[in-house]
């Protein structure tokens, strides 16, 4: 009697999980499917919450200053500000590459996570346009160039970075940056070095190489808290 209910528990347990399995098969498809789209929404939306919030804070005029929380979704594999006036974000889906951009009216600049999760910032409406700046031991990356257009095939460049907290103040600890200079669409990388500065500021030159295409992007991450910014180099190659 007792094998006999052991066995048919093993018969029930059994149909149980054949069940679950075929209902898995048919409907997990499904569920992914509707998962990517969310997060392909979530980010479309974060580049119109973005420019739309820089655009509002252009119409009020210089040192006007406006708190932002926002969440960076899963699957986001890019999020820059591109020539000073295209907020873009990108994502994997269906194993291609989708880019959303939005055109701010003013130039923005500013500091941007590296992984996805939840942030807060400010938006700083200044005379050069909207900075964005995290609420983090690093706020603030600024990059500059001597010349960012109509650069020459190996022509020198010279570049500064400076590294801020959230009181715009450099940071003067030992830190470590990766630059890199990416190009072809962010599929080609050039030049890469890991660089440890102590005074909150580092400057170099990049000889400009047209084998990454017209348009290069120098990249400065801080690895240990997940932020980094960027400038884009327009070359004539």
């Amino acid at each position: 009697m007792r094998s006999q209910i052991a066995l048919e528990f093993l018969v029930v347990i059994g149909l149980s999980i054949a069940i679950l399995s075929l209902v898995l098969l048919i409907f997990y498809p499904s569920f992914q499917e509707s998962f990517l789209s969310i997060q392909i929404e979530r980010v479309r939306n974060l580049a119109e919450k973005i420019e739309r919030l820089s655009n509002s804070l252009c119409s009020l005029g210089e040192n006007t200053t406006m708190e932002i929380y926002f969440n960076i979704p899963e699957l986001t594999r890019n999020f820059s500000f591109i020539n000073k006036r295209y907020v873009c974000l990108s994502s994997i889906y269906r194993g291609e590459l989708q880019i959303f951009c939005r055109e701010s009216r003013c130039n923005m600049t500013g500091t941007l996570p590296i992984e996805s999760g939840e942030y807060r910032g400010f938006l700083i409406a200044t005379r050069e346009g909207v900075l964005l700046k995290l609420i983090n031991p690093i706020s603030f990356i600024q990059i500059k160039a001597n010349k960012t257009e109509g650069i020459s095939p190996n022509e020198a460049i010279s570049y500064n970075i400076s590294v801020f907290d959230p009181n715009w103040t450099k940071i003067t600890q030992p830190i470590q940056l990766r630059i890199t200079f990416y190009g072809c669409s962010g599929r080609c990388v050039g030049e890469e070095k890991l660089v440890t500065i102590s005074n909150g500021e580092y400057t170099d030159t990049y000889t400009y190489d047209c084998s990454l295409g017209n348009y290069t992007i120098l990249s400065v991450e801080e690895e240990s808290q997940k932020v980094f910014g960027a400038l884009l180099l327009e070359a004539v190659c």
